[in-house]
C-alpha cells in the first residue's frame, strides 16, 4: 500500500495521462519513506491503470535489486536487453533499479549509456538514499525527485488496514517509526527488528545492562543498526532533553568503523553516553 507523497502522486499522475514522462528517474531520500513502493505504483499506473503497489508481477516492468551485496555488470546487460524490446500491454518498459548506490562503478556506466541514449519506450527509475552516490555524468541525465517521511497518521492508518494491528499498538510503532512506513511495518513483521526494538525496550527499562546489550551487538552489525535506530527514535521523543545525548550516541556508533578493536568496549562507552 502507498501512503504520502500526495503532491507527487498527483504530478506524476498528469505526466502519464499526457505522455509527458522524462526517460529517466532518481528517486532520493531516507531508507524505507517508500521510494520504490512509488516506482511500483507508478509502473502498474502505466501498465495497468492505477497508482497501487501490483499485486502481481507487472510483465513490462522490472525491478532490479542487490545480488550478493552489490548490483553488477550482468544485471545492467539483462535491463539493457529488456528495455530494447517494445512493450505490448503498455506504453512502455519500467526498470527500476533498487539502493542505486549499490551499483558496482562498472555497472554505473553501462546505466549511463542507457540513459545517454534512452529507449523511446523505455522509462528507468533509479532509488537512492544520498543522490551524491551517483557518478555526476549519470546524475544530470536523470531527473532528482526528492522523498521525504510520511505523516504518523498515516503510518496509524498503514498498520490497521493492511497488517490487522490494533490502534493503540499502530500508535505505538508509528512514534517511533520516524515517519518511515518501512520502519514501521518491519517493527510489526521482521523478527530481526522485533528483537531489535525488544532490546531497546529492556534497555531503557534497566531489565537489560550495558554489558549485556554490548555483548549482543559486538558481533552482530545489522542488530547494531536496528537497536540504534530504534533508541535514536526513543531519546527523539523529547528531542530538546535528549539532544546532546543522540549527538553523543551518534559520535560514538560512527567511531566503531575506525576501530576494530575491543568493539564490545567502545559500544559499551556508547550506551553509557545514552
Amino acid at each position: 500500500m502507498l501512503i504520502g507523497h500526495e503532491d507527487k502522486i498527483k504530478i506524476f499522475k498528469t505526466l502519464v495521462e499526457k505522455n509527458n514522462l522524462s526517460h529517466g528517474y532518481l528517486f532520493f531520500g531516507e531508507p524505507n519513506v517508500g521510494k520504490t513502493t512509488f516506482a511500483l505504483a507508478l509502473a502498474n499506473l502505466i501498465e495497468k491503470g492505477e497508482f497501487n503497489k501490483p499485486d502481481l508481477i507487472l510483465s513490462e516492468s522490472k525491478l532490479i535489486q542487490i545480488e550478493e551485496g552489490s548490483i553488477g555488470i550482468d544485471q545492467i546487460r539483462e535491463i539493457k536487453h529488456f528495455l530494447s524490446q517494445k512493450p505490448v500491454s503498455s506504453s512502455r518498459r519500467v526498470v527500476i533499479i533498487e539502493q542505486a548506490g549499490k551499483l558496482t562503478s562498472q555497472a554505473q556506466n553501462a546505466v549511463l549509456k542507457i540513459a545517454e541514449e534512452p529507449p523511446a519506450s523505455g522509462l528507468i527509475i533509479l532509488t537512492a538514499n544520498n543522490p551524491d552516490v551517483l557518478l555526476a555524468t549519470l546524475r544530470s541525465r536523470l531527473q532528482l525527485v526528492y522523498f521525504g517521511r510520511v505523516l504518523e497518521k498515516e503510518i496509524v492508518s498503514l498498520l490497521e488496514k493492511e497488517y490487522g494491528v490494533p490502534n493503540k499498538k499502530a500508535q505505538e510503532v508509528a512514534s517511533v517509526s520516524l515517519g518511515k512506513p518501512g520502519r514501521a511495518v518491519s517493527i510489526i513483521e521482521d523478527d530481526r527488528s522485533k528483537e531489535g526494538v525488544d532490546l531497546v525496550n529492556k534497555f531503557l527499562k534497566g531489565s537489560e545492562t550495558r554489558r549485556s546489550v554490548a555483548e549482543k551487538l559486538a558481533d552482530q552489525t545489522d542488530l547494531l543498526d536496528i537497536f540504534v535506530s530504534h533508541l535514536l527514535a526513543e531519546l527523539s521523543k523529547d528531542t530538546l532533553a535528549n539532544h546532546q545525548l543522540m549527538s553523543k550516541l551518534l559520535g560514538r556508533v560512527s567511531m566503531m568503523e575506525d576501530f576494530s578493536t575491543n568493539k564490545r568496549l567502545q559500544i559499551e562507552s556508547a550506551l553509557w553516553q545514552s
